[in-house]
């Protein structure tokens, strides 16, 4: 039985890359979407999510790409972007990655700014899913994901972190009439995880750990709290990655 962690981070070296697989293989996860991770350290990315603010920050995209490459099928690399520079790398090498992520909490630009919008246009062509947070601001919330997600209605969003914080049954409201709005649960109370499952239906659930930040044995304990099944373990990933036939 495969078991697919939708969302790890990853620094850009080897050593990284080890301790990941390691971790992995330890707790049973055959999976893992990853993205860039270190961009900025946590004391600042807790103060931007609170207070606002990010900065033009390089992204490894390719370094990740290469160290996945280099995983046996085993970690599938989400193009991280930065949408202070415009998409001419992701336009040209974003077909070898198999989703997008928007971090507006890293870069500080809305999901609704023209600069983040010139990337879902790409992402669209390519056919990717988008990963994406959530901050409770204008431009950065629900209400613009929703915005988003009616204007790109072909692209499959992934609603990040189970919404704002920790305790959002108000993002799972509003999702809920949007069939293309998934939602990854890593970080979730798990009253949270149990009403989307009942609300959104399994089908649009997807297990996440948010790995180093948080440790995955905590959020395979939430999985086995919330009764998550197979579907949300494991197919559901498989089929937003184009990977369907891989549900073994």
């Amino acid at each position: 039985m495969g078991l697919t962690d939708f969302h790890a981070h990853l620094a850009p070296t080897p050593e990284a890359k080890v301790r990941l697989l390691d971790t992995m293989n330890q707790l049973g996860i055959t999976r893992a979407v990853v993205v860039a991770g270190g961009l900025v350290n946590p004391t600042t990315l807790s103060r931007q999510i609170s207070n606002g603010g990010g900065n033009d920050i390089p992204v490894p995209n390719e370094a990740i790409w290469k160290l996945c490459s280099e995983s046996d099928g085993v970690l599938f690399p989400f193009y991280f972007a930065n949408p202070h520079q415009p998409p001419i790398d992701y336009e040209t090498n974003g077909e070898k990655f198999f989703g997008l992520k928007l971090g507006p909490a890293v870069h500080g630009i809305a999901l609704d700014d023209a600069r983040t919008v010139a990337y879902l246009v790409q992402a669209q062509k390519f056919g990717h899913p988008v990963y994406l947070h959530c901050l409770s601001r204008p431009g950065f919330d629900i209400e613009a994901l929703i915005a988003i997600a009616t204007g790109f209605a072909k692209i499959e969003f992934i609603l990040g972190h189970a919404g704002i914080g920790n305790c959002d049954f108000a993002a799972v409201d509003r999702i809920a009439p949007f069939s293309n709005i998934h939602f990854e649960t890593s970080g979730g109370f798990s009253s949270v995880i149990k009403y989307a499952i009942q609300k959104l239906g399994i089908g649009r659930i997807l297990f996440g750990s948010e790995y180093p930040l948080q440790d995955p044995r905590l959020e395979l304990l939430k999985a086995r709290v919330t009764e998550m099944t197979h579907e949300a373990l494991h197919t559901n990933a498989c089929r937003l990655l184009g990977l369907e036939r891989a549900h073994a």
